[in-house]
C-alpha cells in the first residue's frame, strides 16, 4: 500500500505555462517556439503548401459530387517549460506545439462531423512489468526509446481533412503565402494524422503494428494489446502510444532496436535504469539469494 500526500504535494511540481498569444507575438523566444513547430510539421509533409484553395470553393465540390469531407482548424499552443526556475536554467525554455482542434470539425455542409471512432488499444502497466521481468532473465536487459512527434509519422485516411491554418503558420515563401493572402479562407489537406484528430490515434497504432509484423515481431494475444514478441531474437517488445519497451537477450537488443528504426523514427535507446516509462521511475540491481547466486 502507497499513502496518497495529498497536502503535502509540491504545488510548484512540473510546471508549465501557457503562453498568451499576445505574448507568443511580442516575445521572440516564443515567436521562435512556434515557428520552428510548424516548420517541423511542414517537414514531415504534414499538410502541403502547394495545394491551397477556398474552403467555400473545396465544399461546393464536394457537395456536386456529393462527397463527403470534414473541416477543422489547427491550432497553435505555446508554453514555458519550467516556468518557475530561473532564467539561466537550459531547462526552462518555450516549447510550441500545434494541434488539430477536434471540437471543431464540420463537413461540406457545414454540419457537426461524424467520425470512424476508431479506438486503439495501447499496452498495459501490467505488460510493462511482464517486459521488465523478462529483463531481469540472466543475460537479458530492458531499453526503452521515444518516437518522437509519433502520429504525425502515420499517413491521415478515411474522410477527407482540409485544415485552415492560423496566419502565422502559413509558409515565409513570398510566392506561396501571396496564394494564401488572396483567398478569403484557404485551406490545406491535412495528410498526416495530427494530435487533436480523433482517430490519429488509431491510424498511428495500425501504422506500428503493420511495421512491426513485417520485420518479424508477432502479436503476444489478442488479451496483451501493443505486445510483440520476436521469435528469431527472442526479444520482447512494448509500445505505449509513443513510447517503446524492448526486452531480451542484451547482445540481441541491437538488432531488434534496428529493425523497429527500419520504419519508424525512434530516438537512441536507453537503458531503463533510471529512466522512466508510463510514470514509473525504473530501478535495477542484484539481491544475494538465501541459497546462493544472485537475482537481478
Amino acid at each position: 500500500h502507497r499513502p496518497k500526500l495529498r497536502s503535502r504535494i509540491p504545488i510548484n511540481a512540473c510546471v508549465a505555462r501557457p503562453v498568451p498569444r499576445k505574448e507568443q507575438r511580442t516575445n521572440t523566444k516564443a515567436r521562435d517556439a512556434m515557428k520552428d513547430e510548424w516548420q517541423r510539421l511542414r517537414k514531415m509533409g504534414t499538410w502541403d503548401d502547394y495545394v491551397v484553395l477556398e474552403w467555400r470553393d473545396v465544399a461546393r465540390a464536394a457537395r456536386a459530387k456529393n462527397e463527403e469531407v470534414h473541416f477543422g482548424y489547427l491550432l497553435g499552443l505555446c508554453f514555458e517549460k519550467g516556468s518557475d526556475l530561473p532564467d539561466n536554467r537550459p531547462d526552462k525554455k518555450y516549447k510550441g506545439r500545434s494541434v488539430f482542434q477536434g471540437d471543431r470539425v464540420v463537413n461540406q455542409n457545414y454540419e457537426v462531423a461524424l467520425f470512424q471512432d476508431l479506438g486503439s488499444s495501447p499496452a498495459t502497466l501490467e505488460a510493462s512489468r511482464a517486459c521488465d521481468a523478462y529483463g531481469c532473465a540472466p543475460g537479458h536487459a530492458t531499453q526503452i526509446a521515444d518516437a518522437p512527434a509519433a502520429y504525425v509519422q502515420a499517413d491521415l485516411k478515411g474522410t477527407p481533412c482540409w485544415v485552415h491554418l492560423p496566419e502565422d503558420a502559413w509558409p515565409d515563401d513570398p510566392e506561396l503565402r501571396k496564394k494564401f493572402e488572396e483567398l478569403d479562407k484557404p485551406v490545406v489537406r491535412l495528410e498526416k494524422a495530427l494530435y487533436g484528430h480523433p482517430d490519429s490515434g488509431t491510424y498511428w497504432e495500425q501504422h506500428c503494428d503493420e511495421h512491426v509484423r513485417k520485420v518479424g515481431f508477432e502479436p503476444v494475444g489478442s488479451e496483451w494489446p501493443s505486445c510483440y514478441f520476436h521469435d528469431g531474437l527472442g526479444l520482447f517488445l512494448v509500445i505505449y502510444v509513443d513510447d517503446f519497451k524492448l526486452s531480451g537477450p542484451a547482445d540481441k537488443l541491437p538488432q531488434g532496436w534496428d529493425l523497429i528504426a527500419k520504419g519508424l523514427n525512434i530516438d537512441k535507446p536507453k537503458d531503463v535504469n533510471g529512466q522512466t516509462y508510463l510514470g514509473c521511475q525504473q530501478e535495477r540491481w542484484e539481491v544475494n539469494l538465501p541459497g546462493g547466486g544472485t537475482a537481478s
